[in-house]
């Protein structure tokens, strides 16, 4: 028999050389994991601090549009006496901006953190009116109830401050800057914050944006002055005095209008007056209402026309209206600076006035009495023999009508249309 096979095993020195080799490529894989954790966690927290300054300017350039203005010098601009209490230690004014509504300024400021939720170096904080889930403000008239609301953190402290365009006035810091144009209609916007990573250094991460603001009123126009038809010049009107020069036959339509008791409130019923006074100084009246049949007559030369606008007391709202009435004719006000009545004439443009709290616009009322072509046609299309007036009657034009959304130029509109006998 042959002697069994002896089985022999790794010696000492070559079970340490394994045990090296094992580690070395354990201790490898084990920094490639590291690395690629590192790395993975480093882009998602660039992507989400990205995605969160990204969202904060478009928060603010969204306000910046609704605005009327932007103010130019924030550091020298008085500030509302509300926006003292409860404001942060070494809060610092970078933004301010005036809505539609009211006049109080919102303004967005740089201060330090001053709880652990919100961490630092800084935090961008605005002061204005809430906003509700349709996008409007809530207590935009009363500035006490408007809080000091952080709108994102992790603003970097430290960097190059940026250069604004030549011109243009800047305010704030590296950390969150504005710059405004001379006009106050336009805002370069910059902010830059950290990204925390998991291992090394932190990175700063820099966004801006430029934005304009888009007011939603129009100026208001002075009143024209026009003749009728050219051949044989029927009529002439002046500050909104229909003068007949000849005999006419005149056609008289109160085309509609809309005035509400807040948004989406009850109907404030309107109407108009046309006011004759004859050569012989006699004076006549006649009250037309929206939907009523179109008013005619014939008047002889030499008389003079006003058409009234009205809104009429409902006592079925809450709004304590009481019946006001504004003239056609603006000299009844002795006053040129009161501006409730538009005068309208072929080829003028249908001012750009937004309608209160979803009513019906300017446009819309133009087009129903065909004197537009269409929804994106401004240019009135009307005859020389016609006219037509735009009346506010539920808010008095004064220096700040451009901060009342309800100053809208569409409680009643008039079409006039005269015709020689």
């Amino acid at each position: 028999m042959k002697p069994s096979a002896q089985i022999q095993g790794f010696t000492l020195p070559e079970l340490l050389v394994a045990a090296a080799i094992s580690l070395g490529v354990v201790s490898l894989g084990g920094f490639g994991l590291v690395a690629i954790l590192t790395s993975s966690q480093t882009a998602n927290a660039q992507n989400e601090r990205r995605t969160e300054l990204d969202r904060s300017l478009d928060f603010i350039a969204t306000e910046v549009r609704q605005a009327e203005k932007l103010e130019k010098n924030v550091a020298t601009a008085t500030k509302p006496s509300d926006f003292n209490t409860g404001l942060p230690t070494g809060a610092a004014p970078v933004l301010m901006l005036y809505p539609k509504i009211g006049g109080v300024p919102v303004i967005y400021y740089l201060a330090s953190s001053t709880n652990n939720t919100w961490r630092g170096p800084k935090v961008v904080y605005r002061w204005g009116p809430s906003i509700d889930s349709d996008g409007e403000y809530i207590d935009a008239n009363v500035p006490a109830n408007w809080e000091h609301e952080p709108l994102i953190d992790r603003i970097e402290d430290t960097g190059t401050l940026p250069s604004c365009p030549p011109g243009w006035t800047g305010t704030g810091t590296s950390s969150f800057l504005s710059c405004v144009n001379d006009t106050g209609s336009l805002a370069k916007l910059y902010k830059q914050g950290s990204v925390v990573k998991a291992l090394g250094p932190n990175e700063i991460y820099a966004a801006d944006a430029t934005v304009a603001t888009r007011p939603t009123y129009a100026t208001v126009p002075a009143p024209s002055t026009s003749s009728g038809a050219t051949s044989d010049r029927i009529f002439s009107v002046t500050d909104g005095t229909v003068t007949f020069t000849n005999d006419a036959n005149i056609s008289i339509n109160v085309v509609g209008g809309q005035v509400t008791c807040g948004v989406s409130g009850p109907a404030i019923p309107t109407n108009a007056t046309v006011n004759f006074v004859f050569p012989s100084s006699t004076p006549e009246s006649m009250t037309i209402n929206p939907g009523d049949p179109t008013y005619t007559r014939s008047v002889p030369r030499n008389t003079t026309l006003t058409i009234t606008g009205n809104l009429l007391d409902n006592a079925s709202d809450s709004c304590g209206d009481t019946t006001l009435s504004y003239f056609s004719n603006l000299n009844e006000w002795n006053s040129a600076a009161l501006k409730q009545v538009i005068t309208l004439f072929n080829g003028d443009t249908s001012p750009s006035f937004q309608p209160y709290g979803g009513q019906a616009s300017i446009t819309s009322f133009l087009e129903d009495a065909e004197v537009l072509e269409g929804p994106d046609d401004t240019t009135l299309q009307l005859n020389d023999n016609q006219v037509v007036f735009l009346y506010e009657l539920g808010v008095e034009y004064d220096s700040n009508y451009t901060n009342n959304s309800a100053f809208d130029m569409q409680d009643v509109v008039v079409e006039a249309e005269i015709s020689p006998i």
